[in-house]
Order: C-alpha cells, then structure tokens, then sequence
C-alpha cells in the first residue's frame, strides 16, 4: 500500500459478499482517475460465504488494494481496529459494508482534503431500506461548512456512532494522544469508533460538515448486538470519559440524542421493528443513571420507555417506583396518551432517587473490578468513579491510596528506542493523589509511601522519539525511555508539576507548583521552578 497516498477506506466485512462486491465494484468505478490518492483496504472478519474468493477478483484488478483476512472471527469491535491499524494514510474512512457512497463524491472529497485539511469531516446520508433503489443524481460540487466543537456536537450528537459517515485525520488523532492501545478499550461497547472521533471534537481542531447527501446508508441494520444497552448506556458513558470536565459538550452530546433519537429507538424495539432488541433485559435503570441529569429523559426517553404500545404490554402490570402508580391497564388511545405521560413524569423523580442507590452499587462494583485486576493491590484502596488506567497487570498500588477526580493511570507495553518496554508503576502505600493525576510509564515509576501530589500533575518516564535527530512525525515514532522515575518516601509535590524522565526526588521533599523536575533532587529540600532548583534544606524542626 503506497505511503503517499492521502486516504484509506477501510472496508470490515464479515459474510455479505454480495454487498460488498456491489461496494467495490462502486469503488472501483469511482476511484478512477484518483487512484495515487486513494486506497482500499479490506477486513475480513473470517467470512465463510465465499467472501475471499469475492475479493480475490477485486484484487487481481486492483493490485494497491489490500485485504486483511483474520484466521477467527474477532468481533466488530477489533475488526475495526485492524482497519485503523493497518490504514497508513492521513485519512481514513471506515465504510460499512452495506452502504455506498454517492457517485462523483470520492473526487471532490480528495480535492477537499487536499486543499482544506480538515481534521474530522462528516458526510450526510440518505437512509433506504435497498440502496439499489436510491436515485440520487451523481454529485457536481459539495459545499463543506466548518463549525465549532459545541454546535458541532448538538448537531450531530448520536450521530457520531455512525461509521460510514466520518473521515478522520489520522495524524491529528496521534497529536492528541489516542492510538492502538486506548482504541481497544472500546472493544465490546460497540462503538469503538467513538475513540477516534470524540478526541477530535473535544479538541476543538477543524471540525467540518457536508449536509448534502453523500452517502447511500442501508436502514434497520442492527449488526447483531444489543442496541439498547449499545446508545442507552454504552454511548453517555462514552461522552462522560471525553469530557469528564465539560458539561456543556455532554449537553450537546446527550439532550438531543434523549430527546429525538432514544424515544424513537424504544417506540421501534417495542413495535418489533428490531426483533433482536425485544430479547434484551430491561436498561431503564442503567439508562437513567446515564442520562437522569438532563430534563429531556424525564421528558420524552423515560416516558417511552413506560407507554405501552403492544397488546402485550397493554395488560402488563408496570411497577415502576412509586406507591402512587402501582398497575396501569389502558386501552391506550390518544386521549389517553398525554394523561398517562404526565402520570409518568410525575413519579419519574421518586423513580430517580430509588435508582441512586443502584447507581453507587454498579460504581463500587466497577471500581473492585478494577483493583482485581492489578498486580498487587493493598487493604483499602479509594479510587474515583471516573479512574482510568491502562495496564493493569503492570500497576501495584499499595494501602490506603486515595485519589479524587480524573485520576489515570497508563502503563504500555510498547515499542521503544531499547526494544520491548516491559513497564512497572509500583506506588506505595498511604499515596494521595488531588484532581486531574496522569501517569504514563513505559519502563519504570517508583512512587513511596506518604507521598502527597497536588492537582494537575504529569509523572512520565517516557517520549516520543529521540531529542538527538529531528523527528517530523514524533508520535508514530518509538517511545524512548531515558530513565527510571523514582519518587521517595514523605515527598510533597506542589500543583502542576511536571516530574520527567530519569527524575529522582530524595525523600522528605516538597517541590513547589508550577515546577518542572528533570534531575535528582536531595532528600529534605525545597525545589522549585523550571528546571527545579534547590531553594532551600529543610531544618530538622521543619521534617
């Protein structure tokens, strides 16, 4: 696959041959004339529907075009990331199987890039139950809009889960942090995607819109999961780990999704439009602990989630919380309707509180899944509800540690200038961590007991690339370690201290906010400043 080129459409599949030949033979045709821009790349998620034998004509055509066949099926969720792994281009544009993109958009989409640069680009659609019967004349010109992160948001919301519909900047991706390793934790949510276009919006970068039709989207395909738990539960808790500080962008994100996308997706899994949704147990409580906070859930997704619509529901009996409503039998005509949905709305906040009590269990349970899993763990370990770590099984964390808000720890087995990391993040006991903590260690942190950190702290033992030969793309470079971390017992470390690799701070140390450490630092001093300096030995009265 040609490493000049500019952009990737990434094709998962797994037994829809016939839908994807008609793909590619659209591909084929539309590339014309742009192929030193464009390449196809194709995961096959072990088809066993002659899918190989589909794409091997293709092929023999197309030699750039490349297919990447797994030896079992992965899931979707991995398929996914095997098609963001393997694309090399700075774009790349995961395309459903079963959709296909308007005739004549591939050539103004490479000349918008070419000459724009935009960092996420979204692609309206035209939904059809057969694409064979959409009429879209072919596209003369599009008219791509830019727009800031928040209207972005409020008008695409639930719509970023759309896969066919974004191109990403891969390069923008790498400049803010997001690669292999954090995209895997979205395996088996089933919106992986959300990685890779969330940290793009959250950093505000070129965020553009084509509100033509562009592409041919196939309606009512589920992909064989369970939607409701999927965009219920699956998609705010995605928003809430992007931007854990930000109200205003989760408002963007999940009011309007509540409000217009949620309410219709009930209504249609209790008609039986999506039989495999009816098999689901029930998400209200989950759902409610998501997205309680925001008025258009009381308003429209809780009272959908009430009405019967069914004869079956008709005669069910609905507990739902309070002693006020105990069994409703309707008819349900549409006199009816608004009265039971005020009834609904009414004991929607009784229903609230008793589900706060759930809400703190399933957060312990998270949390003790959490410390299970890593390498040692101490008595009486607090973590926040919205910790992150990455690597568990190279994090030792002893007793009594105690952290508050956006607490992440990432330790990654990686790549390196020396070979292999083999990371190790031991902290000791009695550690207390304030807001906003990250360590990133790929080779050795070493934290004592009774050490304190302020807020908005960096700890790392690692960089991207060498400081001694210029490196134009640092972040698809190795990391190189130059050197342990290690943090000695009783040390006390200010706000916004940035401590860096082959740092060593000597035991009963205070380094003051806003510091920079990149040396060693004697044991009972004062440090401050960028480099940290020595400011003062601290007296025995002072320890």
């Amino acid at each position: 696959m040609a490493q000049n080129k500019l952009l990737t459409i990434v094709i998962p599949t797994y037994n829809r041959s016939k839908k994807l030949t008609r793909l590619l033979a659209h591909l084929e045709t539309e590339i014309k004339g742009n192929e030193h821009f464009v390449d196809v790349l194709i995961t096959d998620n072990h088809s066993t529907d002659g899918t190989d034998q589909a794409i091997q004509e293709f092929l023999e055509r197309n030699t750039d075009w490349q297919v990447i066949r797994h030896p079992s099926n992965m899931g979707m969720d991995r398929n996914f990331l095997a098609g963001f792994q393997n694309s090399k281009t700075r774009y790349f544009w995961v395309f459903g199987d079963d959709d296909l993109p308007r005739e004549g958009l591939i050539r103004l989409i490479v000349a918008f890039l070419q000459n724009d640069h935009p960092t996420l680009l979204y692609l309206h659609s035209q939904w059809v139950d057969e694409v064979e019967t959409c009429k879209l004349q072919p596209l003369l010109s599009i008219d791509p809009i830019f727009m800031r992160a928040v209207d972005y948001a409020r008008e695409l919301n639930i719509w970023t889960t759309f896969l066919s519909a974004w191109i990403v900047d891969s390069y923008a991706l790498q400049e803010s942090g997001v690669d292999s390793n954090t995209l895997s934790e979205g395996v088996g949510t089933q919106l992986l995607q959300l990685g890779w276009i969330l940290p793009l919006i959250r950093e505000t970068s070129k965020l553009s819109v084509i509100k033509e039709p562009c592409v041919i989207a196939t309606s009512g395909n589920t992909g064989g999961y369970k939607l409701m738990k999927t965009f219920a539960v699956n998609y705010p808790d995605f928003v809430r780990r992007f931007f854990p500080d930000q109200p205003n962008m989760q408002r963007a994100l999940i009011a309007p999704f509540a409000k217009d996308y949620l309410p219709g997706l009930i209504k249609a899994s209790k008609s039986g439009h999506f039989n495999k949704m009816l098999k689901e147990p029930t998400v209200l409580p989950a759902a409610a602990l998501r997205l309680g906070l925001y008025k258009e859930f009381w308003l429209h997704t809780f009272p959908a989630f009430m009405i019967p619509v069914n004869s079956r529901e008709k005669k069910s009996r609905f507990r739902i919380g309070s002693s006020i409503v105990k069994k409703i039998k309707f008819k349900f005509k549409a006199i009816a309707a608004p009265a039971y949905r005020l009834v609904i709305q009414r004991v929607a906040a009784d229903v609230f509180v008793k589900l706060q009590s759930e809400n703190k269990e399933i957060i312990k349970n998270n949390i003790l899944s959490g410390i299970s899993k890593l390498r040692y763990a101490g008595e009486n370990i607090y973590l926040p509800d919205d910790y992150d770590f990455i690597g568990h099984e190279y994090l030792s964390i002893g007793a009594d540690f105690r952290a508050t808000r956006g607490l992440r720890l990432h330790c990654w087995q990686t790549e390196t200038l020396d070979g292999l990391s083999s990371p190790s993040l031991e902290i000791g006991d009695r550690v207390f961590f304030n807001r906003e903590a990250y360590v990133s260690c790929a080779k050795s942190i070493r934290i004592g007991n009774d050490t304190l950190f302020g807020s908005n702290i960096l700890i790392t033992d690692n960089y991207h690339g060498s400081t001694k030969t210029i490196v134009m793309r640092r972040l698809s470079s190795p990391l190189s370690c130059p050197g342990e971390v290690v943090i000695k017992d009783g040390v006390w470390i200010g706000n916004n201290v940035c401590i860096l690799p082959g740092s060593r701070i000597g035991e009963g140390s205070i380094i003051g906010a806003n510091s920079v450490v990149n040396s060693e630092i004697p044991a009972f001093c004062i440090a401050a400043g960028s480099p940290a300096r020595i400011i003062k030995y601290l007296a025995v009265d002072e320890l």
